[in-house]
């Protein structure tokens, strides 16, 4: 535990007892909740924030409905479709070459050129295929996920600023 320096003792409770319960602020602090007229915390169910984001406040563009919107599912449909399947190719490659090589370490020690074995191939192999995926997604992504996913923005941005402005021309400002 820290200590302010110049203090001697142990901290308060002991060294190993728990921190003692906030007691509620007395009626005349500026932190008692009877005092307090700040406004709702940024993440807070009545907060601006989350109103603008239709955060259980009845906006039908809110993010539980932009999530069952077909524009939601067609964009988690198209990142689904090709990594699902692409991760369960290269997870069953990489059990392969593992495989290969606890098991089979006469066909992995076999040489292709000089000194370099099937083993050492497959495991740079390991490393193109890496590059290869990153490649493929990057152009994937290009043109099918960022197109869905620029319209998912838009919806949720037009939301946002339909609320702003009803915020706005309701005169509560925070």
């Amino acid at each position: 535990m820290r200590r302010t320096p110049g203090t001697d003792g142990p901290p308060p409770g002991g060294a190993g007892a728990p921190p003692a319960a906030a007691s509620p602020a007395s009626p005349e602090s500026p932190e008692s909740p009877a005092s307090s007229e700040s406004p709702a915390s940024p993440g807070s169910p009545g907060s601006p924030a989350v109103a603008a984001a239709g955060g259980g406040t009845g906006n039908p563009d809110g993010p539980l409905a932009v999530q069952a919107s077909d524009d939601f599912r067609k964009l988690r449909r198209s990142f689904r479709s090709f990594a699902f399947p692409v991760t369960v190719a290269f997870c069953a490659w990489y059990l392969l070459y593992v495989l290969l090589a606890v098991y089979a370490r006469d066909f992995m020690g076999t040489e292709v050129i000089g000194n370099v074995n099937l083993g050492f191939v497959f495991g740079v192999l390991q490393f193109v295929t890496t590059f290869l995926i990153a490649w493929a997604y990057s152009r994937y992504a290009r043109t099918h996920i960022d197109p869905a996913a620029a319209t998912v923005r838009e919806r949720m941005d037009g939301a946002a600023a339909a609320a702003d402005t009803g915020a706005a021309a309701g005169g509560e400002v925070r």
